[in-house]
């Protein structure tokens, strides 16, 4: 069985300096186009993410001014109930006493008896 030593000693014979040179550079520039790849993926990523953060800030003054006019409608449609319960209960009133003053006068105890 050989030493791996033996071997690469093998292999750099049978190889010239400039093809180990070369294939050198090749490997450091698929890594170097592959570093860049990354830097951009991760370029993107964070604008992706800054852009994300904006849209829920956003969202959240939306949600923020949500609650207050909900507050507010809340509060007036109160307002407005309370003011049509008391209005409905007038009309109730005198249409209550239309019905007791109608029925008074169909019984005749309006009508002067004459004697």
């Amino acid at each position: 069985m050989m030493n791996p030593i033996d071997d690469w000693e093998e292999v750099d014979a049978e190889s010239s300096g400039g093809e180990r040179q070369k294939h050198g550079v090749a490997k450091i520039a698929s890594i170097n186009v592959k570093v860049d790849e990354v830097q951009s993926q991760v370029h993107k990523n964070i604008t992706t993410a800054l852009a994300n953060i904006e849209k829920a800030e956003d969202l959240e003054a939306a949600s923020t001014e949500l609650v207050k006019n909900a507050k507010a409608f809340k509060k007036i449609s109160r307002k407005t109930r309370r003011e049509m319960m008391i209005q409905n209960w007038k009309w109730s009133v005198v249409l209550l006493l239309v019905v007791c003053a109608l029925a008074a006068a169909g019984f005749g105890i309006f009508h002067q008896s004459s004697n």
